[in-house]
């Protein structure tokens, strides 16, 4: 394993403090995070999963100089940009280490290492060092998907994947629409997606210019590009893509037939996961996905999604579709049946609950 040379001068760590006591204990995770409470990143990755575990989740207060909410820890979190952008961060590090508290690092993107023409590349590329510095720091590591360990598993050696679920007390799942006389094709993404959305734009334009007043094309959240701007089949809801509770409660509004999730091919998006799969799949929609490693391993071409590489592809997955509302129902149905044996919050938080026990007792 690499040296962790930020963590040369700090004291010794003895990792078992978090389960030292009796298992039955009700015990405190201090998470510290740049995000709201109620930012997606949050919601998904933290407060969804420990909604009614048996650890309970504190917001650390990063302006505390003293750290002292460390003190009353068991397992302290740092989350996503946080170590980039606290000047605390060292202090509340150093703290945990002089109290001897497991420090477990949790983070759903490869912020290490970002693409430019992403829409946060000045941003995020100025603090991607501490990135990669936090990896080294944590006694432990916990991600999103398997690609992502693999990336960041030159930094530190104690990497845990937990995967992101639907969390089924916000969503509500829907049976496909069946049969409308307008297909409405959904594309929900934030402003970071602006560069995706770019990409899968020459083949929308095509798509909608050929199917006219038979399709919708509605974008959720991330504008349409300037090609698509003005057209009578392509509508745009904006909206706040930071409170995740406000992003589902529209989400739970929508009549999706099709949804779409385009990802230009580069490490950072490779690393994602398959929330878009989750997601449409909830709303009873047909799902066409880049042909990347967030979709490669859940979706099986033509029976519970489409996979699309080049433009064409996206057209032709679109127009078969649109041609097809027998396809549409059978993929859609056998796409919800696989969210719901694999992909529920409810039935898998046991699941995660015991790997964030084994982060936090690392040796």
């Amino acid at each position: 394993m690499p040296p962790r040379s930020r963590r040369s001068d700090l004291p010794g760590k003895q990792l078992k403090s978090a389960n030292q006591h009796n298992s039955n204990i009700r015990k405190t995770i201090v998470v510290y995070t740049s995000m709201s409470w109620g930012h997606a990143c949050v919601a998904i990755r933290l407060t969804g999963p420990w909604r009614s575990g048996a650890w309970e989740l504190v917001k650390g207060n990063s302006e505390d100089s003293d750290a002292s909410d460390v003190s009353g820890a068991d397992l302290v979190v740092f989350h996503r940009e946080f170590p980039g952008l606290c000047s605390n961060y060292g202090k509340i590090l150093w703290k945990c280490r002089m109290e001897q508290k497991p420090v477990v690092y949790e983070l759903d993107d490869l912020l290490s290492r970002i693409p430019q023409g992403h829409a946060s590349f000045e941003f995020l590329s100025g603090i991607a060092p501490s990135i990669a510095s936090a990896v080294s720091d944590a006694d432990a590591v916990l991600v999103s998907t398997e690609k992502l360990k693999s990336e960041l598993s030159v930094h530190n050696r104690n990497i845990f994947v937990v995967p992101n679920c639907l969390d089924d007390d916000l969503w509500t799942i829907r049976p496909p629409r069946n049969n409308p006389e307008v297909v409405k094709i959904g594309y929900a993404a934030t402003k970071t997606h602006r560069a995706d959305a770019e990409f899968i734009a020459p083949a929308l334009a095509d798509f909608a210019d050929r199917w006219g007043s038979r399709i919708n094309i509605e974008f959720v959240g991330v504008a349409p590009p300037a090609v698509l701007q003005g057209r009578a089949n392509v509508v745009w809801h904006q909206m706040n893509d930071i409170d995740y509770a406000d992003y589902v409660r529209v989400m739970n509004t929508k009549a999706f037939d099709i949804g779409i999730a385009p990802l230009i091919d580069n490490d950072f998006n490779r690393c994602k996961s398959c929330m878009k799969y989750l997601e449409y799949s909830a709303m009873g929609a047909v799902g066409v996905y880049s042909n990347l490693e967030p979709y490669l391993d859940v979706v099986e071409p033509g029976e519970n999604g489409f996979l699309a590489g080049g433009l064409e592809d996206w057209v032709k997955h679109l127009s078969r579709l649109v041609e097809s509302p027998e396809l549409r129902l059978t993929v859609a149905n056998q796409a919800q049946h696989k969210l719901r044996e694999n992909f529920l919050l409810s039935a898998r938080r046991p699941e995660i609950w015991d790997v964030w026990r084994a982060a936090a007792t690392v040796e």
